[in-house]
């Protein structure tokens, strides 16, 4: 789903969510820097199967030691050939 917010009414409600992701009212502190960073540029939050994948894969190949496919495959629940295609990057 994406969401586009634009135009002057919306401040509130990034602030109000901000807030609530936070856990605390440091979100117009949050959203100050994040105007001050970005200002203009979109940007896009992953969802977390999608960060999940990349800090698994990141994981995977950090523990390759140059032969063991097999074991990271039936450590991570993969097959093989995805390990191998993980470590190599050509499909």
């Amino acid at each position: 789903m994406k969401v586009q917010i634009s135009g002057e009414g919306f401040l509130p409600d990034i602030e109000r969510l901000l807030n609530e992701v936070c856990g605390d009212p440091r979100g117009s502190e949050v959203l100050k820097r994040l105007c001050k960073s970005y200002q203009g540029e979109k940007i896009e939050i992953p969802n977390m199967t999608k960060l999940y994948r990349q800090r698994r894969d990141e994981q995977i190949r950090a523990a390759f030691n140059g032969e063991n496919f097999l074991e990271l495959a039936d450590e991570w629940g993969l097959t093989e050939r995805w390990v191998r295609e993980l470590i190599t990057g050509i499909k």
